[in-house]
C-alpha cells in the first residue's frame, strides 16, 4: 500500500475567476498606492465569490507603503456581504512595486482565522497573488494555496 500526501483543505483557499478578475482590476485602479478591500463567500467552504475594494485611509503620506480599513466602513460592508449571503473570508491588499511577501507589519496586523491574500503591482500591473493565514494570535502565519476556479 502507497500512502499519498493529500493537502489539508485549510491550506488552501479556493477563488470564483470573476472575483480574483476584479481583485486585479482594483488593484491596477489603486496604483501607485496599496489597494486594500475584503473576501466574501463560504467561510465554511473556503471558497471566496466575490472581492469588493474598500478605501485605503493610511494617508496621503503613508497610503503607497501601507493600507487601513476604518471599521465603519468594514461594518457597512459586511452588513451589505450578509444580506447578499455572504460572509468575510478575509482581506486584500497590494504591495507597490514589490513581492507579494508577508510583512511583519501584516503579519502583526492579522486577525486570527482570516485569510490574507497579498497582490504584487508592478509598475501598474497586478502579479501572481498569494494568500496567507494565521491559524491562533500565538501562531506564525503560513502561505496557502490559492486555487481559481473558473467562472459560470
Amino acid at each position: 500500500m502507497t500512502l499519498q500526501r493529500l493537502s489539508c483543505p485549510r491550506s488552501r483557499i479556493t477563488i470564483d475567476g470573476n472575483a480574483y478578475f476584479c481583485l486585479e482590476q482594483a488593484a491596477r485602479y489603486a496604483y501607485p498606492e496599496e489597494g486594500c478591500g475584503v473576501l466574501l463567500g463560504d467561510r465554511d467552504a473556503r471558497i471566496v465569490r466575490e472581492s469588493r475594494s474598500l478605501d485605503n485611509r493610511a494617508g496621503e503620506d503613508a497610503s503607497r507603503r501601507h493600507y487601513r480599513i476604518e471599521p465603519p466602513d468594514l461594518l457597512r460592508l459586511e452588513r451589505r456581504a450578509e444580506e447578499e449571503g455572504y460572509q468575510i473570508l478575509g482581506f486584500w491588499h497590494t504591495h507597490v512595486d514589490e513581492e507579494a511577501v508577508l510583512s511583519g507589519e501584516d503579519e502583526q496586523n492579522m486577525v486570527p482565522g482570516m485569510i490574507y491574500l497579498i497582490l504584487p503591482v508592478k509598475e501598474g500591473k497586478p502579479g501572481r497573488g498569494r494568500a496567507y493565514e494565521k491559524p491562533a494570535a500565538d501562531e506564525a502565519a503560513s502561505e496557502i494555496s490559492i486555487i481559481l476556479k473558473e467562472s459560470r
